[in-house]
């Protein structure tokens, strides 16, 4: 299914002999389009990026260093056109007037543009075409920012409207990558290259949905998924097919000129109604990029079947196109773990006739998606145990136990199948409610056991002496891009939290944490550890490393699991951050144990045994120890060691102010928690006699 207008459904249907948009067949009234988005828009690349420039119009060429939408990119080589400038050359020849616009800055999300570049954006165009940067519709669990491009998409939107409210606003669908899918340690390591592909393609066809007041999308990133599943091209890169086109340039996630013409045909067919098809083998852009004529016909033919959701002959002549033939199909299942909403790893796909055992899976609450060519279709029955009408799903994503959409994120039902033996059915239809012509059904067996596997080797509790609660950080400032970066480095303060918290830190941006301690795991079993970040993190218990999330990156979530006996277990956590967002959230799951944020009340630090304690008095008592203070600069909270026990230490401004006060404790130390809001300075801490200069920033 494809979103778009009625009339431009109409209109392709009825074939561009009889329909020509009101335009006079002498003389056609220009109509104004502006393309807003990315490198993946102007596409980087040769032959592509300064294609047919002369008759596009690049609105940040020529601007000062000085300007936010400056291209530090090299443009030496004059204007930018892309894949805007192959647009442009399509419609020539389709007999239209297009005056094609490109506010294209590489590496910017839209919120970037809708800071920077709404004096150009909210302007009375006809059309406007937007794209969001190659990952912001991922999920954030896969390195996406969802929120972002939803909210921006639609303030963008919205301004458009208020310029011009007969202006017709598009999105332009993103593609999966390569290098994200098919090299180690990326979001999509060890997935099809259709899984990140039908990520992006919910991203935008969600928000499609929520926003309402979009003219269509153009799927390009469905029709590279298409064009591999057709045949036509490689599905890897990294293992070239020669006899194949390649959709990836040289870096593996920009497009090349075979894809870059692709989207322009898909841009074209979805935007204009004028059937790609129609410009057969004499088409002029490809023969300019040095495309076969065959392979332009192929792409061409691609793009009119993923914008119709049909594989019809192609037309010899322009013709208008022949009535469309259902192809749509339910290809494969997923089982979605209904806490958080993602495949489980090792069933997706689901494999036919293996059994599904609940004791061995993550949770017991679980869902099954149907996926389905193309991604989005009327509807989806499914056909379970013999109940032939046991869930009908007419929004993606399809699944048997439904879901809901929380801020336009699907959020799954959990539903839990009996025990036994189960056969599926599932039908997509071209209408809602199954209605319409009915697609590719697709028989599933499956059979449900509830076996307790044996439970791993337990790992035995460390049992400290004596704790208290609260967790010990070591704080450090510095860049590193792996959380062993800093494993020698010296601490810049130190101290205790309650949790894993990011509070103490002294500035935003190059610092990192390790927090030590214990976590108090209350009964036997295997537990799962999360560590969502941004950037990374790793988590070990003892000297087992259970959570890798490490490397630069944006908010992700990794996880890994331990058997553990009931008790208390040594916990560490690494964390760095370079820039962006400072993000860390430790999580864990067990028996009878929802996933959760490790609380307070589960996670303690060793403390000095009694006789250790005894001795440290003694010691403070019979010697003149030297007070010391860390961390200085201090943030939220300072702590003086060396104080006389029992003493009362104080903090003062510059007006001899006592703003803060503690009482140290039996080994002679004070933590002094600061005022929130305190203004940055020097202040005073005087304990008996002797006086610290202290720093708060």
């Amino acid at each position: 299914m494809v979103f778009r207008l009625p009339f431009l459904a109409t209109c392709r249907l009825a074939g561009l002999a009889v329909c020509s948009f009101g335009l006079s067949t002498t003389a056609a009234a220009q109509t104004r389009i502006l393309f807003v988005g990315n490198s993946f828009t102007h596409g980087k690349y040769a032959p592509v990026l300064n294609y047919n420039a002369a008759n596009v119009k690049d609105e940040n060429y020529g601007l000062p260093t000085s300007s936010p939408r400056y291209e530090a990119t090299d443009n030496s080589g004059g204007q930018w056109s892309g894949i805007a400038g192959i647009f442009k050359k399509l419609t020539d020849q389709a007999g239209l007037n297009y005056e094609v616009h490109l506010e294209a800055i590489a590496g910017r999300s839209l919120e970037y543009h809708y800071d920077n570049a709404l004096s150009v954006i909210a302007q009375p165009w006809d059309k406007v075409v937007l794209q969001e940067l190659s990952t912001g519709p991922l999920p954030t669990s896969r390195g996406g920012a969802r929120s972002s491009f939803y909210t921006y998409s639609t303030n963008l939107e919205q301004a458009v409207h208020k310029a011009n409210a007969a202006a017709q606003v598009y999105l332009y669908e993103t593609w999966a990558r390569a290098d994200l899918t098919y090299q180690s340690n990326q979001p999509y390591s060890g997935f099809p290259i259709d899984t990140m592909a039908q990520d992006l393609h919910n991203g935008y066809f969600t928000q499609y949905k929520a926003n309402g007041k979009y003219a269509g999308i153009a799927p390009a990133g469905d029709a590279w998924i298409s064009a591999i599943n057709a045949g036509v091209a490689m599905h890897n890169p990294y293992s070239p097919d020669a006899s194949k086109l390649n959709l990836w340039g040289p870096d593996n996630y920009h497009p090349s000129k075979w894809s870059a013409y692709l989207n322009a045909c898909v841009l074209l067919y979805t935007i204009t109604g004028v059937d790609p098809r129609s410009l057969g083998t004499s088409e002029q852009a490809a023969k300019d990029l040095g495309i076969a004529s065959s392979d332009a016909v192929k792409l061409q033919q691609l793009a009119y079947q993923q914008v119709t959701g049909t594989t019809p002959t192609p037309p010899t002549t322009p013709t208008p196109a022949p009535t469309p033939t259902p192809t749509q199909a339910v290809t494969s299942l997923t089982l979605i773990n209904a806490d958080t909403d993602q495949p489980i790893a090792g069933y997706d796909p689901m494999p036919s006739n293996t059994p599904l055992n609940l004791a061995a899976l993550p949770t017991r609450n679980l869902n099954i998606r149907a996926n389905t060519n193309p991604a989005l279709v009327g509807s989806v029955r499914f056909n379970y145990d013999g109940n032939a009408g046991y869930r009908i799903e007419s929004v993606a994503p399809y699944a048997i136990g439904s879901d809901v959409l929380v801020n336009n994120i699907p959020d799954y039902n959990a539903w839990t199948p009996a025990v036994g033996s189960h056969a599926l059915t599932i039908t997509p239809y071209t209408q809602s409610g199954a209605a319409g012509t009915a697609g590719t059904a697709l028989t599933f067996a499956f059979t449900v056991t509830d076996t307790p596997t044996t439970l791993p080797t337990l790992r035995t509790p460390d049992s400290p002496a004596t704790t208290a609660a609260g967790l010990d950080y070591a704080y450090y400032q510095g860049t590193w891009s792996a959380v062993a970066g800093f494993a020698t480095a010296s601490a810049t303060a130190s101290g205790t939290v309650p949790t894993f918290s990011l509070s103490p830190r002294l500035r935003d941006d190059n610092f990192a944490f390790r927090y030590t301690g214990y976590v108090s795991i209350p009964t036997d079993g295997v537990y799962t550890f999360y560590t969502s970040s941004d950037d990374g993190s790793q988590l070990s218990i003892g000297s087992t490393l259970v959570v890798n999330n490490d490397g630069p990156h944006g908010t992700q979530e990794r996880s890994g699991q331990i058997g553990l006996k009931a008790g208390l277990h040594a916990i560490t956590v690494g964390f760095f951050e370079q820039g962006g967002d400072q993000v860390l959230n430790v999580s864990y799951a067990g028996p009878s144990l929802a996933k959760a944020l490790i609380p307070a009340a589960a996670l303690f630090r060793a403390t000095a045994a009694p006789a250790a304690r005894s001795q440290a008095l003694a010691a403070s008592l019979s010697t003149a120890a030297t007070p010391v203070l860390y961390p200085n600069p201090a943030h939220t909270a300072t702590t003086l060691t060396g104080a006389v026990p029992g003493s009362v230490v104080y903090v003062f401004d510059e007006f001899g102010r006592a703003i803060t006060q503690a009482t140290a404790d039996e080994v002679g130390t004070a933590t002094l928690a600061l005022p929130a809001g305190l203004p940055s300075g020097v202040y005073v801490v005087r304990a008996g006699t002797q006086a610290i200069q202290l720093q708060v920033r």
